[in-house]
């Protein structure tokens, strides 16, 4: 895994760090306002996998500021609810589709 992340106009640093349960809770990760991407260290490849597309998704949401645009009828965030659906729903597409990511990345990064 590489150390940085571009999300638009934001870099991010990426971190995996070794931290007890009870440090931040049932988290297998974090997004920090600072730019910062914490995932627990020595987890599945494929549970780092979903909690990083999770974390990427909370970089997403903070950078594009989707918290302006997406709130519940008491004016309360969804960002954990998007963020964990999406990441989620994500993953399993690219897991059952396993020709899609080439794909993607053939179109997108078409030279």
């Amino acid at each position: 895994m590489r150390q940085h992340l571009q999300i638009g106009p934001s870099r991010y640093r990426i971190r995996k760090h070794k931290w007890n349960d009870k440090t931040l809770a049932e988290s297998r990760g974090y997004h920090a306002s600072n730019n910062v991407i914490g995932l627990k260290s020595g987890m599945p490849k494929d549970m780092e996998a979903e909690v990083f597309m999770h974390e990427l998704l909370h970089g997403i949401w903070f950078t594009f500021g989707l918290d302006k645009i997406f709130e519940d009828d008491e004016g309360e965030s969804v960002e954990e609810f998007v963020v964990s659906n999406l990441s989620t729903s994500l993953c399993t597409v690219f897991v059952q589709n396993p020709w899609l990511l080439d794909y993607l990345k053939k179109g997108l990064l078409k030279k």
